[in-house]
């Protein structure tokens, strides 16, 4: 039985990770000759370190880097003969792991590191099968704040029991509490209702294994398809993966500024921006540190959709209310998910709601999004602001602008904002978001002024193509 049963992983993870993470942009290029500035090196991850810091990524709250796979001596002397723990690659980390995580700890950045369960890892560098302890220890030695774990190249049946081997060695450690990041889920069927219902999986990653965090669907690639798919993936089984009482659902890398093969339009990388926030999803830079375009860097650096993903006081991932699956739409059967969808988070301890209106059509015309839903009695609207707006990519907050008039309503270039006043006294607030783009979104965020509970879920909603814009 694992020490586990009835536990919590060792540490209490308030919020998701934020960090930089190498895989997207640099997978496992070990030629350092061919590629001196972009291959998996010592010099990468300083380099990188630096980047975070000087340039406000660590400021907004990305303080893990976290190193991928291929770090590792590889053939038969990736582990030393005598002690068999792993080897780094000593050509292209000279100085030796513990150095590099000495490194990212001087500049106050986490040290996160890969490895894989099975015999072999996903790129074919050694795996940990057998050497669970021991690869816990050394990392332990080493200073790493966070253990990627991946399930590559072992059966099925054994990835449960050697996630939960793992989440034992971490628990044994003496002197150094290690974040858990587990990839079983991926490995295990796409089927969340089988994995949440019947399965058990989340309970078990949580609960034996220590997992503080889990990835539940696909890699995310640089394209948009990719991206569509993981989004549709939420929104097919959002009731599923928002039930999980802890932990967090780990939606994959961040694409934006990712230059290979080609980068995002700004649209596209904002909208998984504001989706990965919804959903309180691991915020892992996966482009180049230290060389992403401004326009990208501005996405990254919005504080203000940033503190919605940090925030876990009322809801640890949104409610899809409009275009989901088993949410309250019209015209539509519940075989799938349509294009256009509205998701609704509560924050600020249920004083806020945040409000995401997506547009995931990628061929067709713009769409103007519609939203209403009742104010409690005795519920004011203090504020409403567009979390997109005013953004200079600054990593410190900055004020936004009202834009409903501080609860009387208001009509401005993309929004259409009204409060009705039924016969009951009871209040509407119906919301239309204008000429919403192909693959784009909005994020409205609205502010209330009482201390009563937040309002009911929105009970419902309507789109409508090629609205009239505001005038």
């Amino acid at each position: 039985m694992s020490m586990f049963q009835n536990g919590s992983p060792v540490v209490d993870l308030q919020s998701p990770n934020m960090g930089f993470m190498s895989w997207l942009r640099f997978e496992c290029q070990v030629d350092c000759d061919s590629y001196p500035h972009a291959c998996i090196n010592e010099d990468l991850y300083q380099t990188s370190a630096n980047a975070m810091v000087e340039q406000g990524y660590l400021e907004a709250g990305y303080n893990l880097v976290a190193v991928d796979d291929c770090w590792m001596q590889p053939g038969d002397n990736s582990r030393d003969p005598i002690s068999h723990q792993l080897v780094a690659d000593p050509q292209r980390f000279p100085h030796g792991m513990k150095a590099l995580g000495d490194y990212l700890h001087e500049r106050g950045l986490q040290f996160g590191l890969y490895l894989d369960v099975g015999t072999i890892t996903c790129a074919n560098y050694t795996g940990s099968y057998g050497y669970e302890h021991l690869d816990v220890d050394t990392f332990a030695e080493w200073g790493v704040d966070y253990l990627k774990l991946d399930a590559c190249n072992l059966r099925q049946k054994k990835i449960l029991p050697s996630f939960i081997e793992f989440g034992t060695a971490i628990q044994e450690l003496a002197h150094q509490k290690m974040m858990f990041s587990c990839c079983a889920p991926v490995y295990l069927g796409h089927n969340e209702t089988l994995k949440v219902k019947q399965q058990h999986l989340y309970d078990i990653l949580y609960h034996e294994a220590g997992c503080n965090t889990w990835r539940n669907f696909h890699f995310v690639d640089n394209s948009w398809p990719g991206l569509k798919r993981v989004i549709l993936h939420w929104a097919d089984y959002w009731q599923d993966l928002q039930s999980i009482p802890h932990g967090f659902n780990d939606a994959d890398m961040l694409l934006a500024g990712d230059d290979v093969p080609s980068l995002l339009p700004p649209v596209q990388a904002q909208l998984q921006m504001g989706f990965w926030a919804m959903i309180s999803s691991p915020l892992f830079i996966g482009a180049d540190v230290r060389s992403i375009p401004p326009v990208y860097r501005k996405v990254l650096l919005n504080r203000h959709v940033i503190a919605v993903n940090q925030d876990v006081s009322q809801q640890r991932q949104a409610s899809c209310v409009l275009g989901c699956k088993g949410s309250n739409y019209k015209n539509t059967t519940n075989s799938g998910s349509l294009d256009v969808q509205v998701w609704a988070k509560l924050v600020r301890h249920g004083q806020s709601v945040v409000l995401g209106f997506f547009n995931l059509n990628e061929q067709h015309q713009e769409s103007s999004i519609s939203y209403e839903f009742e104010l409690e009695r005795g519920r004011g609207i203090a504020q409403c602001v567009d979390l997109w707006n005013g953004n200079s990519g600054s990593s410190k907050v900055e004020e936004l602008p009202d834009i409903c008039a501080k609860g009387r309503g208001q009509i401005s270039r993309h929004w259409n904002i009204q409060i009705q006043r039924e016969s009951n006294n009871i209040k509407r607030l119906h919301i239309q978001t204008l000429g919403v783009l192909p693959t784009s979104h909005r994020m409205l965020r609205v502010d209330f002024f009482d201390t009563l509970q937040p309002p009911h879920p929105p009970n419902q909603g309507r789109t409508r193509d090629k609205e009239p814009k505001a005038q």
